[in-house]
């Protein structure tokens, strides 16, 4: 990574003074985001094979419930999907608040710019994709999925989201989620930096955008999740 794009995290008013008086630099910003999309699908593939076990073994006590590698694998895709759509639904989000602040407050007319930003922005998340992907690889282990001796195939869906709610509900994935939300909150802090150099925010204005936007994309989904 270059330096230039780890001064985002460090000084990013400084860093954005610096870069808004240079043209764009898109395949930068891109990659960025690149790098989270394919930290996110890395982390559901990881996710869904360290399950694969408890699947597998899970399966084999239910005449007819279908093979534990072929859940495994739909279960990996689907997560793969939805975590690269979730990410990039937020992004947009996050550059929609920017730009609607932006349009009510300031009228920059500098959309492309805080675009640009808005995605560098994502360096912190980057940067917990990595640690999270690392702590999972390696102490996370899941349980087994726990089905009754009684069971029919026809209790697998109900037996399976039990056992997914049980996983998200460990003390590990509780923990990552938690710290997380700080990491949320610094890529929030990063795109408010954004609105202060690029749209001309005063300090107050700043410090309240932040509040505003870290209580839509951050405590609101803690709360809901």
């Amino acid at each position: 990574m270059k330096r230039s794009l780890v001064h985002v995290l460090t000084s990013p008013i400084r860093c954005f003074e610096t870069r808004v008086k240079q043209p764009p630099r898109w395949s930068s910003a891109i990659s960025v985001l690149v790098a989270q999309c394919a930290l996110a699908a890395a982390s559901g593939v990881l996710i869904a094979y360290k399950g694969r076990a408890g699947l597998v073994a899970a399966l084999g006590d239910i005449e007819g419930a279908g093979s534990g590698n072929v859940i495994a694998l739909t279960t990996s895709v689907f997560a793969v999907i939805v975590n690269v759509l979730g990410t990039m639904g937020f992004f947009a989000a996050s550059v929609a608040a920017l730009a609607l602040l932006d349009v009510l407050f300031s009228q920059s007319g500098r959309i492309r710019r805080l675009i640009e930003f808005a995605a560098y922005a994502y360096l912190p998340t980057v940067v917990w994709g990595v640690i999270s992907l690392t702590v999972l690889l390696i102490w996370w282990t899941p349980a087994q999925l726990r089905v009754p001796s009684f069971a029919s195939p026809d209790d697998f869906p109900a037996l399976l989201a039990t056992h997914q709610a049980n996983l998200q509900a460990s003390p590990i994935q509780i923990t990552l989620r938690i710290v997380a939300s700080y990491f949320w909150a610094w890529r929030i802090a990063i795109q408010v930096a954004a609105l202060r150099v690029v749209s001309g925010f005063s300090v107050l204005g700043t410090w309240v955008s932040g509040v505003v936007l870290i209580g839509i994309f951050v405590i609101l989904p803690w709360l809901i999740g």
